[in-house]
């Protein structure tokens, strides 16, 4: 998708989530703490990441949100209001660079990968929710058709949401506010495009884990989790 899509303007985004950060308090779950968080190596800068900073050193902050960026501030967690499409840094200055649900509301998914990927010098992670033909993965009774359907259609290029839910209101659910829908193929084509070996792929937790490890169906999962590490 290019800037001439449908999607909502960045500023749209922005005061979606100067709201969202204002009046929601979001904490690390266990997921976060025992297996997102422990695989960021080095100086790490993450994107979007809102008020869940880990507990570390050499960690940095970038997110569209000033309020988010002041919490940052506060907790001594070094900060910068930007937009990830265009990260303000040189090439390869991060030895990790981190998302945690972000990639679904990027209005320039590609772009927003290439960038992560310029900056890291070591290792790329991305993580959220993973939509499959356009509808949320996991273990239902679709998952024959889902599986079936992909087996012979895999997709690839994320799809356009329309009329994505961007206004603050008490009925707010997670990812209303997608504006494009992701998946861990889109996500594993960009790594690599970008010079990165994928060493860590899967989108099932839980109890359904074992299915990481089956070809196809590890794509199938209703949450993404994606590591690429740098081959040159």
């Amino acid at each position: 998708m290019s800037k001439e899509d449908n999607s909502p303007a960045v500023e749209n985004i922005k005061q979606f989530y100067e709201m969202y950060h204002q009046y929601r308090e979001r904490k690390p779950d266990v997921w976060i703490r025992k297996n997102y968080w422990p695989n960021f190596i080095g100086k790490t800068l993450e994107v979007g990441a809102g008020k869940l900073i880990p507990p570390r050193a050499n960690y940095y902050v970038l997110d569209l949100s000033f309020h988010a960026m002041r919490y940052c501030h506060e907790q001594g967690t070094p900060s910068l209001i930007g937009n990830a499409c265009y990260l303000p840094f040189l090439s390869q200055s991060f030895d990790t660079l981190a998302c945690y649900d972000v990639l679904e509301h990027v209005g320039e998914p590609i772009q927003f990968i290439s960038e992560l990927c310029r900056v890291a010098k070591k290792r790329v992670i991305i993580a959220g929710p993973n939509f499959v033909q356009g509808k949320p993965g996991g273990l239902d009774r679709f998952l024959p058709l889902r599986l079936l359907r992909f087996m012979l259609a895999p997709e690839i290029e994320p799809l356009l949401v329309q009329n994505p839910h961007l206004k603050f209101d008490e009925m707010w659910q997670p990812d209303r506010d997608a504006i494009i829908l992701p998946n861990v193929g889109f996500v594993a084509k960009q790594l690599i495009r970008n010079g990165f070996r994928v060493s860590a792929l899967r989108s099932w937790e839980h109890a359904q884990s074992g299915f990481n490890h089956i070809p196809v169906l590890k794509c199938l999962g209703q949450f993404m989790f994606v590591i690429g590490d740098r081959t040159g």
